[in-house]
């Protein structure tokens, strides 16, 4: 069973929609929205009637909550990679401990309102604020980030680990050095061609 929450918005009140609501066994509550429990195939029908109907939805349940912790949680279980800098997990800057964002992998917005999310979530975390599910962020790639997945899950899946930025940053600087010994080979060359 899946605890839900229909409310009103600016276009639509729900009051309007009382009986379809009743009728699937929400009650009202104090503060005039509509809860009650659906089992998961409910649900998704009556996400798809509020979206309809332009009425709020909402899943409620702990699963989805952001703590008022986790960052403290974070620097707790995570290591520094160089005395106390981290890699941001997206795109590898090194960030002082006091301009780390700590990011929820799975976004807090999605896991909260999406039931298959959920479920792949709890084969492999405890909850949202898990630890695993906790990545250092530089603040650009936190707030581009937003409320995406796919891509930037996997991103952040490997560049959690210091290993792969500093394997990154060490074939970036043998590059950068095969480059100015090549152009230095070559200028001696042409410098032993032309005398």
């Amino acid at each position: 069973m899946v605890q839900v929450r229909v409310g009103s918005t600016k276009y639509r009140k729900v009051w309007r929609s009382w009986l379809h609501l009743r009728r699937i066994g929400l009650r009202k509550d104090g503060s005039g929205a509509y809860r009650g429990d659906l089992k998961r195939r409910q649900v998704e029908k009556l996400k798809q009637y509020c979206e309809k109907k332009r009425l709020s939805f909402r899943i409620d349940n702990e699963y989805g909550r952001r703590g008022g912790s986790y960052r403290s949680i974070f620097f707790r279980t995570h290591a520094p990679a160089f005395g106390n800098y981290y890699f941001c997990a997206y795109c590898g800057r090194l960030l002082p401990e006091n301009q780390v964002t700590v990011d929820h992998l799975y976004p807090v917005g999605t896991a909260s309102q999406d039931l298959k999310v959920q479920k792949k979530l709890k084969r492999r975390i405890s909850g949202i604020n898990d630890p695993d599910n906790l990545v250092a962020a530089c603040r650009a790639c936190n707030q581009k980030k937003g409320i995406q997945t796919g891509r930037w899950i996997r991103r952040g899946k490997i560049g959690r680990h210091a290993w792969y930025w500093e394997l990154r940053w060490a074939f970036r600087f043998a590059l950068a050095a095969g480059v100015v010994f090549l152009i230095l080979w070559v200028g001696y060359q042409v410098t032993a061609m032309s005398s």
